[in-house]
């Protein structure tokens, strides 16, 4: 929605150039360009975004779902991702693993976008009571996490967390880069 507001924005800026100085092609053309740029960014979070739509669960197989989203994404990016997992697929209710991937889909896509590093870990692990999904980069940002409100996509998992009845914090991982940690309540028998 952003990115739309924006280049209807520089799409007016355009036309308005265009109208009043028609002989300035340069300016014209940067305007165009940086339109044309937005506009690509924009198709690929597209594609991301249904790619994520597409993702659903046929039966519950939590560990399965996320080794088939780290090999997905370890295929389209350099970073190394690795999974690590001592849970089983029944520990949590079908209903909820969707969420619990879309978490750590966020996660993972966060680090591999913004935290300049070239490892990612998930750890899952799980007691009698809960279990708990740990998202960790070697990036250089976890020194500068952001509040909640100021980040759109942390704010979604913080929603999803709270339908989980679980809880979610951001915090600096021990290789200083950014640790998203998750916990569940474990599906009662």
């Amino acid at each position: 929605a952003q990115t739309l507001s924006y280049l209807k924005i520089q799409t007016s800026l355009l036309q308005r150039q265009l109208k009043q100085s028609p002989c300035d092609y340069q300016q014209s053309l940067e305007i165009s360009e940086e339109i044309q740029s937005v506009l690509s960014a924009a198709y690929v979070q597209l594609r991301e975004l249904l790619s994520t739509f597409r993702l659903t669960i046929k039966s519950a197989l939590l560990v399965e779902s996320l080794q088939v989203l780290v090999e997905e994404l370890a295929s389209q990016y350099p970073q190394q991702i690795e999974l690590t997992t001592d849970i089983a697929n029944d520990m949590v209710e079908a209903n909820k693993q969707i969420h619990i991937i879309q978490i750590v889909r966020e996660a993972i896509i966060n680090a591999l976008k913004h935290a300049d590093c070239d490892k990612i870990s998930i750890r899952c692990v799980g007691d009698a009571e809960q279990i708990t999904i740990e998202v960790a980069d070697n990036g250089l940002q976890g020194s500068k996490l952001k509040h909640l409100d100021e980040h759109y996509g942390l704010q979604i998992m913080q929603e999803r967390a709270e339908r989980l009845n679980g809880k979610i914090c951001f915090e600096q991982s021990p290789s200083g880069g950014v640790l998203v940690k998750l916990s569940v309540p474990r599906k009662t028998q």
